[in-house]
């Protein structure tokens, strides 16, 4: 299972506690894909000001310069 508990863990849980896992495991894998698409579109993930804009193509729309450079 993804959230690495067994099938029994799954069946003995209460539905709050597997939707909280959920919810944070979603978390997790978005905090992820942002990172993976600041590192391929070069910016630089440790400075607070880049942090703030948001990675282009997820948090705001893309630079079509940018995706000129890709095709």
């Amino acid at each position: 299972m993804e959230l690495g508990q067994s099938e029994e863990w799954f069946w003995n849980t209460t539905p709050r506690k597997l939707i909280a896992m959920l919810d944070q495991k979603k978390r997790i894998d978005i905090e992820k894909m942002k990172t993976q698409a600041a590192l391929i579109w070069g910016a630089d993930i440790d400075d607070p000001v880049e942090k703030s804009k948001g990675v282009p193509g997820i948090d705001r729309p893309a630079d079509p310069e940018l995706l000129a450079d890709w095709s």
